[in-house]
């Protein structure tokens, strides 16, 4: 267990399912009836900044009027976003912790132990999780109607090689020694650096789906990068998240499946369509496509700036409420 405290928590009450119904949904028309129910679970964290709130919360409302939404932030936060908070009246609810972060690599890291901690006391109550970015993601369906449970964990592969990417990078392969000293791989000094990111994709860290036993065990490995006491991360998560994968140190606590852009589930997409404004030029928001298939959870939406346009349109978004789809 963490160290940490949580200040406040909205629990799941009578007046949630009220709530749904102010909810101000955008303007799009589901293509199919949701199946989730109040025992699927989104998670979201927010930690001095909660951009992209009003348009991530209104679009899986849209198609999604039945599964839990919680939002784990800081009290600054919290009261800072106050106004832009109240607009959202959507069944969400707030996890507060006293603790204000200055680092992101912090972040990244803590969010695995609280994440961990709330889900092993709340596991009874859950059956199914999706953890995702807040800022820069968006629905265009029911998640859990694409993802129905089961035992396969899911992750999303970033399109890119690590070896081109980052073969000269000093930082990179100071995380893969980080790597193997917090998870105490014993096998690290043999492994070749270079061979190993030869063939590697990144992994997305902004983005997971499982079963609530499953999730548990994913954030048992996450929440060692780093210090629980001091709250302080140790790198990348994302660095962490792929060298960990590539010694595996997953494959004995679950069966994992990657999913690539021909996926109608979720996907990180920024590396499909950046450079190339064709990919993205004419399509209709509900309807972003990827090589034939249209992603329920579509990740990294916001590098488009037609992507987001299209968003402030449909989720109609104005005045200061407009800044709310921005990542910085």
């Amino acid at each position: 267990m963490s160290t940490y405290f949580i200040l406040s928590y909205s629990e799941y009450q009578i007046d949630y399912i009220a709530k749904k119904d102010k909810c101000n949904r955008c303007d799009l028309t589901p293509s199919s009836t949701s199946i989730s129910t109040n025992r699927d679970m989104i998670i979201t964290t927010a930690f001095n900044k909660i951009n992209n709130f009003i348009p991530f919360i209104n679009s899986l409302r849209t198609f999604n009027n039945e599964c839990r939404i919680l939002v784990i932030t800081d009290r600054h936060t919290y009261r800072k976003a106050a106004s832009i908070i109240k607009k959202a009246q959507c069944g969400v609810e707030f996890l507060i912790i006293p603790y204000k972060f200055e680092d992101k690599i912090d972040i990244w890291f803590y969010r695995w132990a609280i994440i961990g901690d709330y889900l092993l006391q709340n596991q009874k109550y859950i059956d199914n999780v999706i953890q995702i970015d807040l800022f820069d993601t968006i629905f265009q369906s029911d998640p859990f109607s694409r993802f129905t449970g089961g035992n396969i964990f899911y992750l999303c592969h970033e399109d890119a090689n690590y070896y081109k990417l980052f073969n000269e990078n000093v930082w990179v392969q100071y995380e893969f020694e980080n790597t193997c000293r917090y998870t105490n791989d014993k096998n690290c000094p043999y492994t070749n650096y270079t061979e190993l990111i030869m063939n590697l994709l990144p992994i997305n860290a902004g983005m997971e789906a499982g079963n609530v036993k499953n999730f548990i065990k994913f954030t048992q490995i996450m929440r060692k990068y780093g210090n629980e006491t001091s709250r302080k991360g140790a790198g990348d998560d994302q660095h962490y998240l792929t060298f960990s994968m590539a010694l595996g140190h997953f494959k004995k606590l679950f069966k994992y499946k990657f999913l690539n852009y021909s996926n109608d589930f979720m996907l990180s997409g920024f590396r499909y369509y950046i450079g190339h404004p064709e990919r993205t030029e004419g399509q209709k928001f509900g309807n972003w496509s990827v090589e034939g298939k249209v992603p329920a959870i579509y990740h990294q939406f916001d590098r488009s700036e037609y992507y987001v346009n299209q968003i402030r349109k449909h989720c109609h978004l104005t005045g200061k409420l407009e800044h709310h789809v921005q990542m910085k």
